[in-house]
Parts: structure tokens; C-alpha cells; sequence
């Protein structure tokens, strides 16, 4: 006889050894990558939002406020202004001083004048724009020059015609006049009235025609008919007062500009002194430009630029 209860046991036995049981089943078990079963009815945050989150508790409350501020105060007009026209100061009180000794002496009101009949002759007076001369203050001509100094030329207002000639005599090439020290402020605030202008997208460039000249004084010295370094105060002022962290300074005159050379020598950012070193040729010499020495110079454009770069 064939026992039915125990060829059952037999079977599931055999069956438990080749077909194991599937384990209980979970409402939470994984049915497509990174999706639980059951988990569709809760509403999960989108990506970018848990992103903006982590990013907000790193930035904290004050860094929140101060992005919030920039992002608003950020300029999305598409529009550039295009910027023009050529500035211009002149102002006839620059010419209100003169070598009282020595009617030959050539620093003379007749430069101004001839600067400006040559652009009245060109047609070029009426197509600048017009700027108001200023002086200017004390704290302005200290980027360059020491109180002791600039307080030195503010008495020659007040002396007489030999003081003020025992003085120049003391300086090389230079004369004085009780209004050498306010035409001198007034030379000197017109190059920073222009670098305002130009920094602050009111013209494209410009043009100072001023006297006296300023590139021979130096730091505590009058020299060569200068009182006061107008282009030095100016590249200063630009820098501490607009950010400009280089200004490029072309000197041309038949003299070498040596108190501008002294103003930036020891400044980390001046470039192409007179006595630099470059890196392939041009060290240690006066190049004539255009070239009119014999045998002519000619100078290529990548040597100007060697010139032009330290080692």
C-alpha cells in the first residue's frame, strides 16, 4: 500500500532542497532604482530644492542678506554706452605769472597761446568739450610732494621780487612769482578735473594745456620751471581715488622726465623706466623715436614690448 500522507512529507522536503520559499513580502521593497513600493504617496522635495537648501544653511543669514543686496543691485541693462568727444581745459589765469628778472627766460605765457591759436588753426577748439579748471587741495599734491614742500611754495605768494629770486637760485632752471604757487594748484587740479571726467564716462579722453610744466619736479624739489608733478599727482589720484591699479605714463619732451622716473621708482607697479632691465634687449639705453641718431635705430614692435616688461 502507498501512503499518501507520507509521499506529501517526501515531496515538500525534495522541493524545500531545489525551490527555496520567498521571504514575506514588504510594502517598502525596491521596485525600479531609488523607488520604494508604497513611498508614492508621499510628496519628496525636488533636487534643486534640497541643493538651495544645503546652500542657504552654508551661507548663513548675513551672507543671505548681502547676495540677496548684490543680486539687486545688479545692472541687467543690455545697453553700453559708447563713450566720445575729447576734453578740454584751458583757462587764461595759467597765465598770470612770468620771470620778473629775465623777460628771456623761456617758460613764458606765450606756450599757452601758441597751443591755442595752433588748435583754433586746425579747427580742433570748437570740437572738444569744455571743462571748468579747479584747484587743487593740498591733500591732493601730497600724493607726490611733502607738506614741508607745498607749504615752501604757498609763501612765495607772499614775497617780494628778490626773495623770490634768492629762492630760485636755489633750484636749478627755475623762476619764481608771487602767482607761481596758484597757477601751479590750478595746473595741477585740471589734469584731475580730466581724470575724472575720463573715469567717470563723461568723454572718451583729454587734453590739459596748462604751464607751469610739472614732469622734472620731484618729491620735495623744483626743477626745470616745475613746481608741482601734475601727471604724478594725477596717476596717484586715479589710483587711490577710482582703483585704477596701472596707469601708463608716455613722457615725451626733448628732457628726460627724471621727476616722474623719481616719484614711481620704488612703486611695484611701474613699468618701463628709462634704465630698465628688459628681458631680450634695449637695457640701459636712450632710444631716440622715430630714430634720428646715425646709424638710425629702428625698433620693432616686439622689441618695444620687451622694453616695456621686467624680468
Amino acid at each position: 500500500m502507498t501512503s499518501t500522507g507520507q509521499d506529501s512529507t517526501t515531496t515538500r522536503h525534495r522541493r524545500s532542497r531545489h525551490t527555496p520559499q520567498s521571504p514575506p513580502q514588504d510594502s517598502s521593497i525596491v521596485s525600479k532604482p531609488g523607488v520604494k513600493k508604497g513611498a508614492g504617496l508621499r510628496s519628496s522635495p525636488k533636487l534643486a530644492e534640497v541643493k538651495k537648501k544645503g546652500r542657504m544653511k552654508k551661507l548663513g543669514h548675513a551672507a543671505e542678506q548681502d547676495l540677496v543686496v548684490g543680486l539687486q543691485g545688479l545692472d541687467l541693462n543690455l545697453e553700453v554706452k559708447t563713450l566720445s568727444g575729447t576734453g578740454l581745459v584751458f583757462d587764461e589765469q595759467l597765465n598770470d605769472f612770468h620771470c620778473l628778472w629775465d623777460d628771456s627766460f623761456p617758460e613764458g605765457p606765450e606756450r599757452l597761446h601758441a597751443i591755442k591759436e595752433q588748435l583754433i588753426q586746425e579747427g580742433l577748439l570748437d570740437r572738444c568739450v569744455s571743462f571748468q579748471a579747479r584747484f587743487a587741495e593740498k591733500e591732493e599734491l601730497m600724493l607726490v610732494h611733502s607738506l614741508e614742500y607745498i607749504d615752501l611754495m604757498e609763501t612765495t605768494q607772499y614775497m617780494n621780487e628778490g626773495e623770490l629770486r634768492i629762492l630760485a637760485d636755489t633750484y636749478d632752471s627755475v623762476y619764481l612769482h608771487p602767482n607761481s604757487y596758484t597757477c601751479a594748484c590750478l595746473a595741477s587740479g585740471s589734469v584731475l578735473r580730466l581724470v575724472d571726467a575720463v573715469l567717470g564716462a563723461e568723454i572718451r579722453n583729454g587734453m590739459a594745456i596748462i604751464r607751469p610744466p610739472g614732469h622734472h619736479a620731484q618729491h620735495s624739489l623744483m626743477d626745470g620751471y616745475c613746481m608741482f608733478n601734475h601727471v604724478a599727482v594725477a596717476a596717484r589720484y586715479a589710483q587711490q581715488k577710482h582703483g585704477i591699479q596701472r596707469v601708463l605714463i608716455v613722457d615725451w619732451d626733448v628732457h628726460h622726465g627724471q621727476g616722474t622716473q623719481f616719484t614711481f621708482d620704488q612703486d611695484p607697479r611701474d613699468r618701463g623706466k628709462e634704465r630698465e632691465r628688459g628681458i631680450e634687449t634695449l637695457m640701459r639705453e636712450n632710444i631716440d623715436w622715430p630714430p634720428s641718431a646715425y646709424p638710425p635705430l629702428r625698433i620693432e614692435p616686439t622689441t618695444w614690448a620687451c622694453a616695456l616688461t621686467r624680468n
